[in-house]
């Protein structure tokens, strides 16, 4: 019982979040890989601008763009509470390139958010064919 409530209250403490994560596979051998790479990473900063995202320093993986803004939640036809929107591009050590599309204190989707990572997904699978793109 003590092991519930304990559970319980950490649950509570932390703040919902919603996420999306889209990771390009490695170029394949023989594909210039920065060159993937680059046109990866454009396509979502391109993306991120409009809708609204501002670069930003964001956390140490996001080494190749971290882009934030805020959102609101649609709610019964009206907006919500603002929530905070980021997104992060991150190389991962296999060569694949992850995008993290997050939204916090907030257990759904906003306007931007839903937008961009539909927006990015579909991009992304056009680019570079759906079995390169993986969604989580």
């Amino acid at each position: 019982m003590r092991v519930l409530l304990g559970l319980a209250l950490v649950l509570m403490a932390c703040d919902p979040a919603v996420s999306t994560r889209l990771t390009l596979a490695p170029a394949p051998h023989g594909a210039p890989p920065d060159t993937l790479a680059a046109a990866a990473i454009s396509l979502a900063r391109r993306l991120a601008v409009a809708h609204g995202l501002r670069p930003d320093s964001g956390w140490a993986a996001c080494t190749a763009g971290f882009y934030e803004a805020t959102d609101s939640v649609v709610d019964g036809g009206r907006h919500g509470p603002s929530v905070g929107l980021s997104l992060c591009v991150a190389p991962q050590p296999d060569g694949a390139l992850e995008f993290r599309i997050d939204e916090a204190i907030t257990n759904r989707w906003g306007l931007k958010g839903d937008s961009l990572r539909r927006e990015l997904r579909d991009s992304l699978v056009a680019r570079f064919g759906r079995l390169a793109i993986r969604v989580r």
